[in-house]
């Protein structure tokens, strides 16, 4: 049933919060190499069943050493927007050049609910929000690429990113 089901889509989705570094911290670089193991499974899986996949939720906090733990929202690290930027460009750059990656959508669900966790640092949110963040500019350069239709999640709706229809994002 399963490949039957997965041969009759467009394309299939998977989450994509997984480390990209055993400690967290590094560079981009460490980073999608870390992420390979990841990169390998998912040809895998595309081999298989002979489809094409996005990430049909990709997200990691602005906090320090987040890329350890990218999906938990309660590290009590201080604000490191850096640090979320490095992990989307390395799944960016890890993934990019794979022919059945259809690209992935943003978590960023901080938008709309005021959640005190995330603004205990005057530094900044440390949520998984990229508006206003350095890790805005990152996407924004790769979705005027043009290599993949990018759709980005934005809560109770979706904003495609293309040119000058951007939106607010960077």
């Amino acid at each position: 049933m399963g490949s039957e089901l997965i041969n009759t889509q467009d394309y299939a989705n998977l989450l994509k919060d997984n480390p990209a570094l055993e400690n967290g911290g590094g560079t981009v670089e460490e980073m999608a190499e870390y992420l390979a193991g990841d990169v390998r499974k998912c040809r895998e899986f595309a081999e298989v069943y002979g489809g094409n996949f996005y990430f049909g939720e990709c997200g990691c906090c602005a906090t320090e050493t987040a890329s350890m733990r990218p999906y938990f929202w309660n590290n009590g690290r201080k604000y490191d927007g850096e640090e979320l930027t490095k992990y989307l460009a390395a799944v960016i750059r890890a993934f990019s050049a794979e022919p059945w990656w259809g690209g992935l959508l943003w978590w960023k669900w901080d938008e709309q609910n005021y959640r005190p966790q995330f603004h205990d640092d005057p530094a900044g949110d440390k949520g998984f929000t990229i508006d206003g963040k350095p890790a805005a500019q990152v996407m924004k350069r790769w979705c005027e690429g043009g290599e993949n239709e990018i759709v980005v999640m934005l809560n109770a709706f979706t904003l495609h990113l293309f040119g000058d229809r951007g939106g607010s994002i960077g």
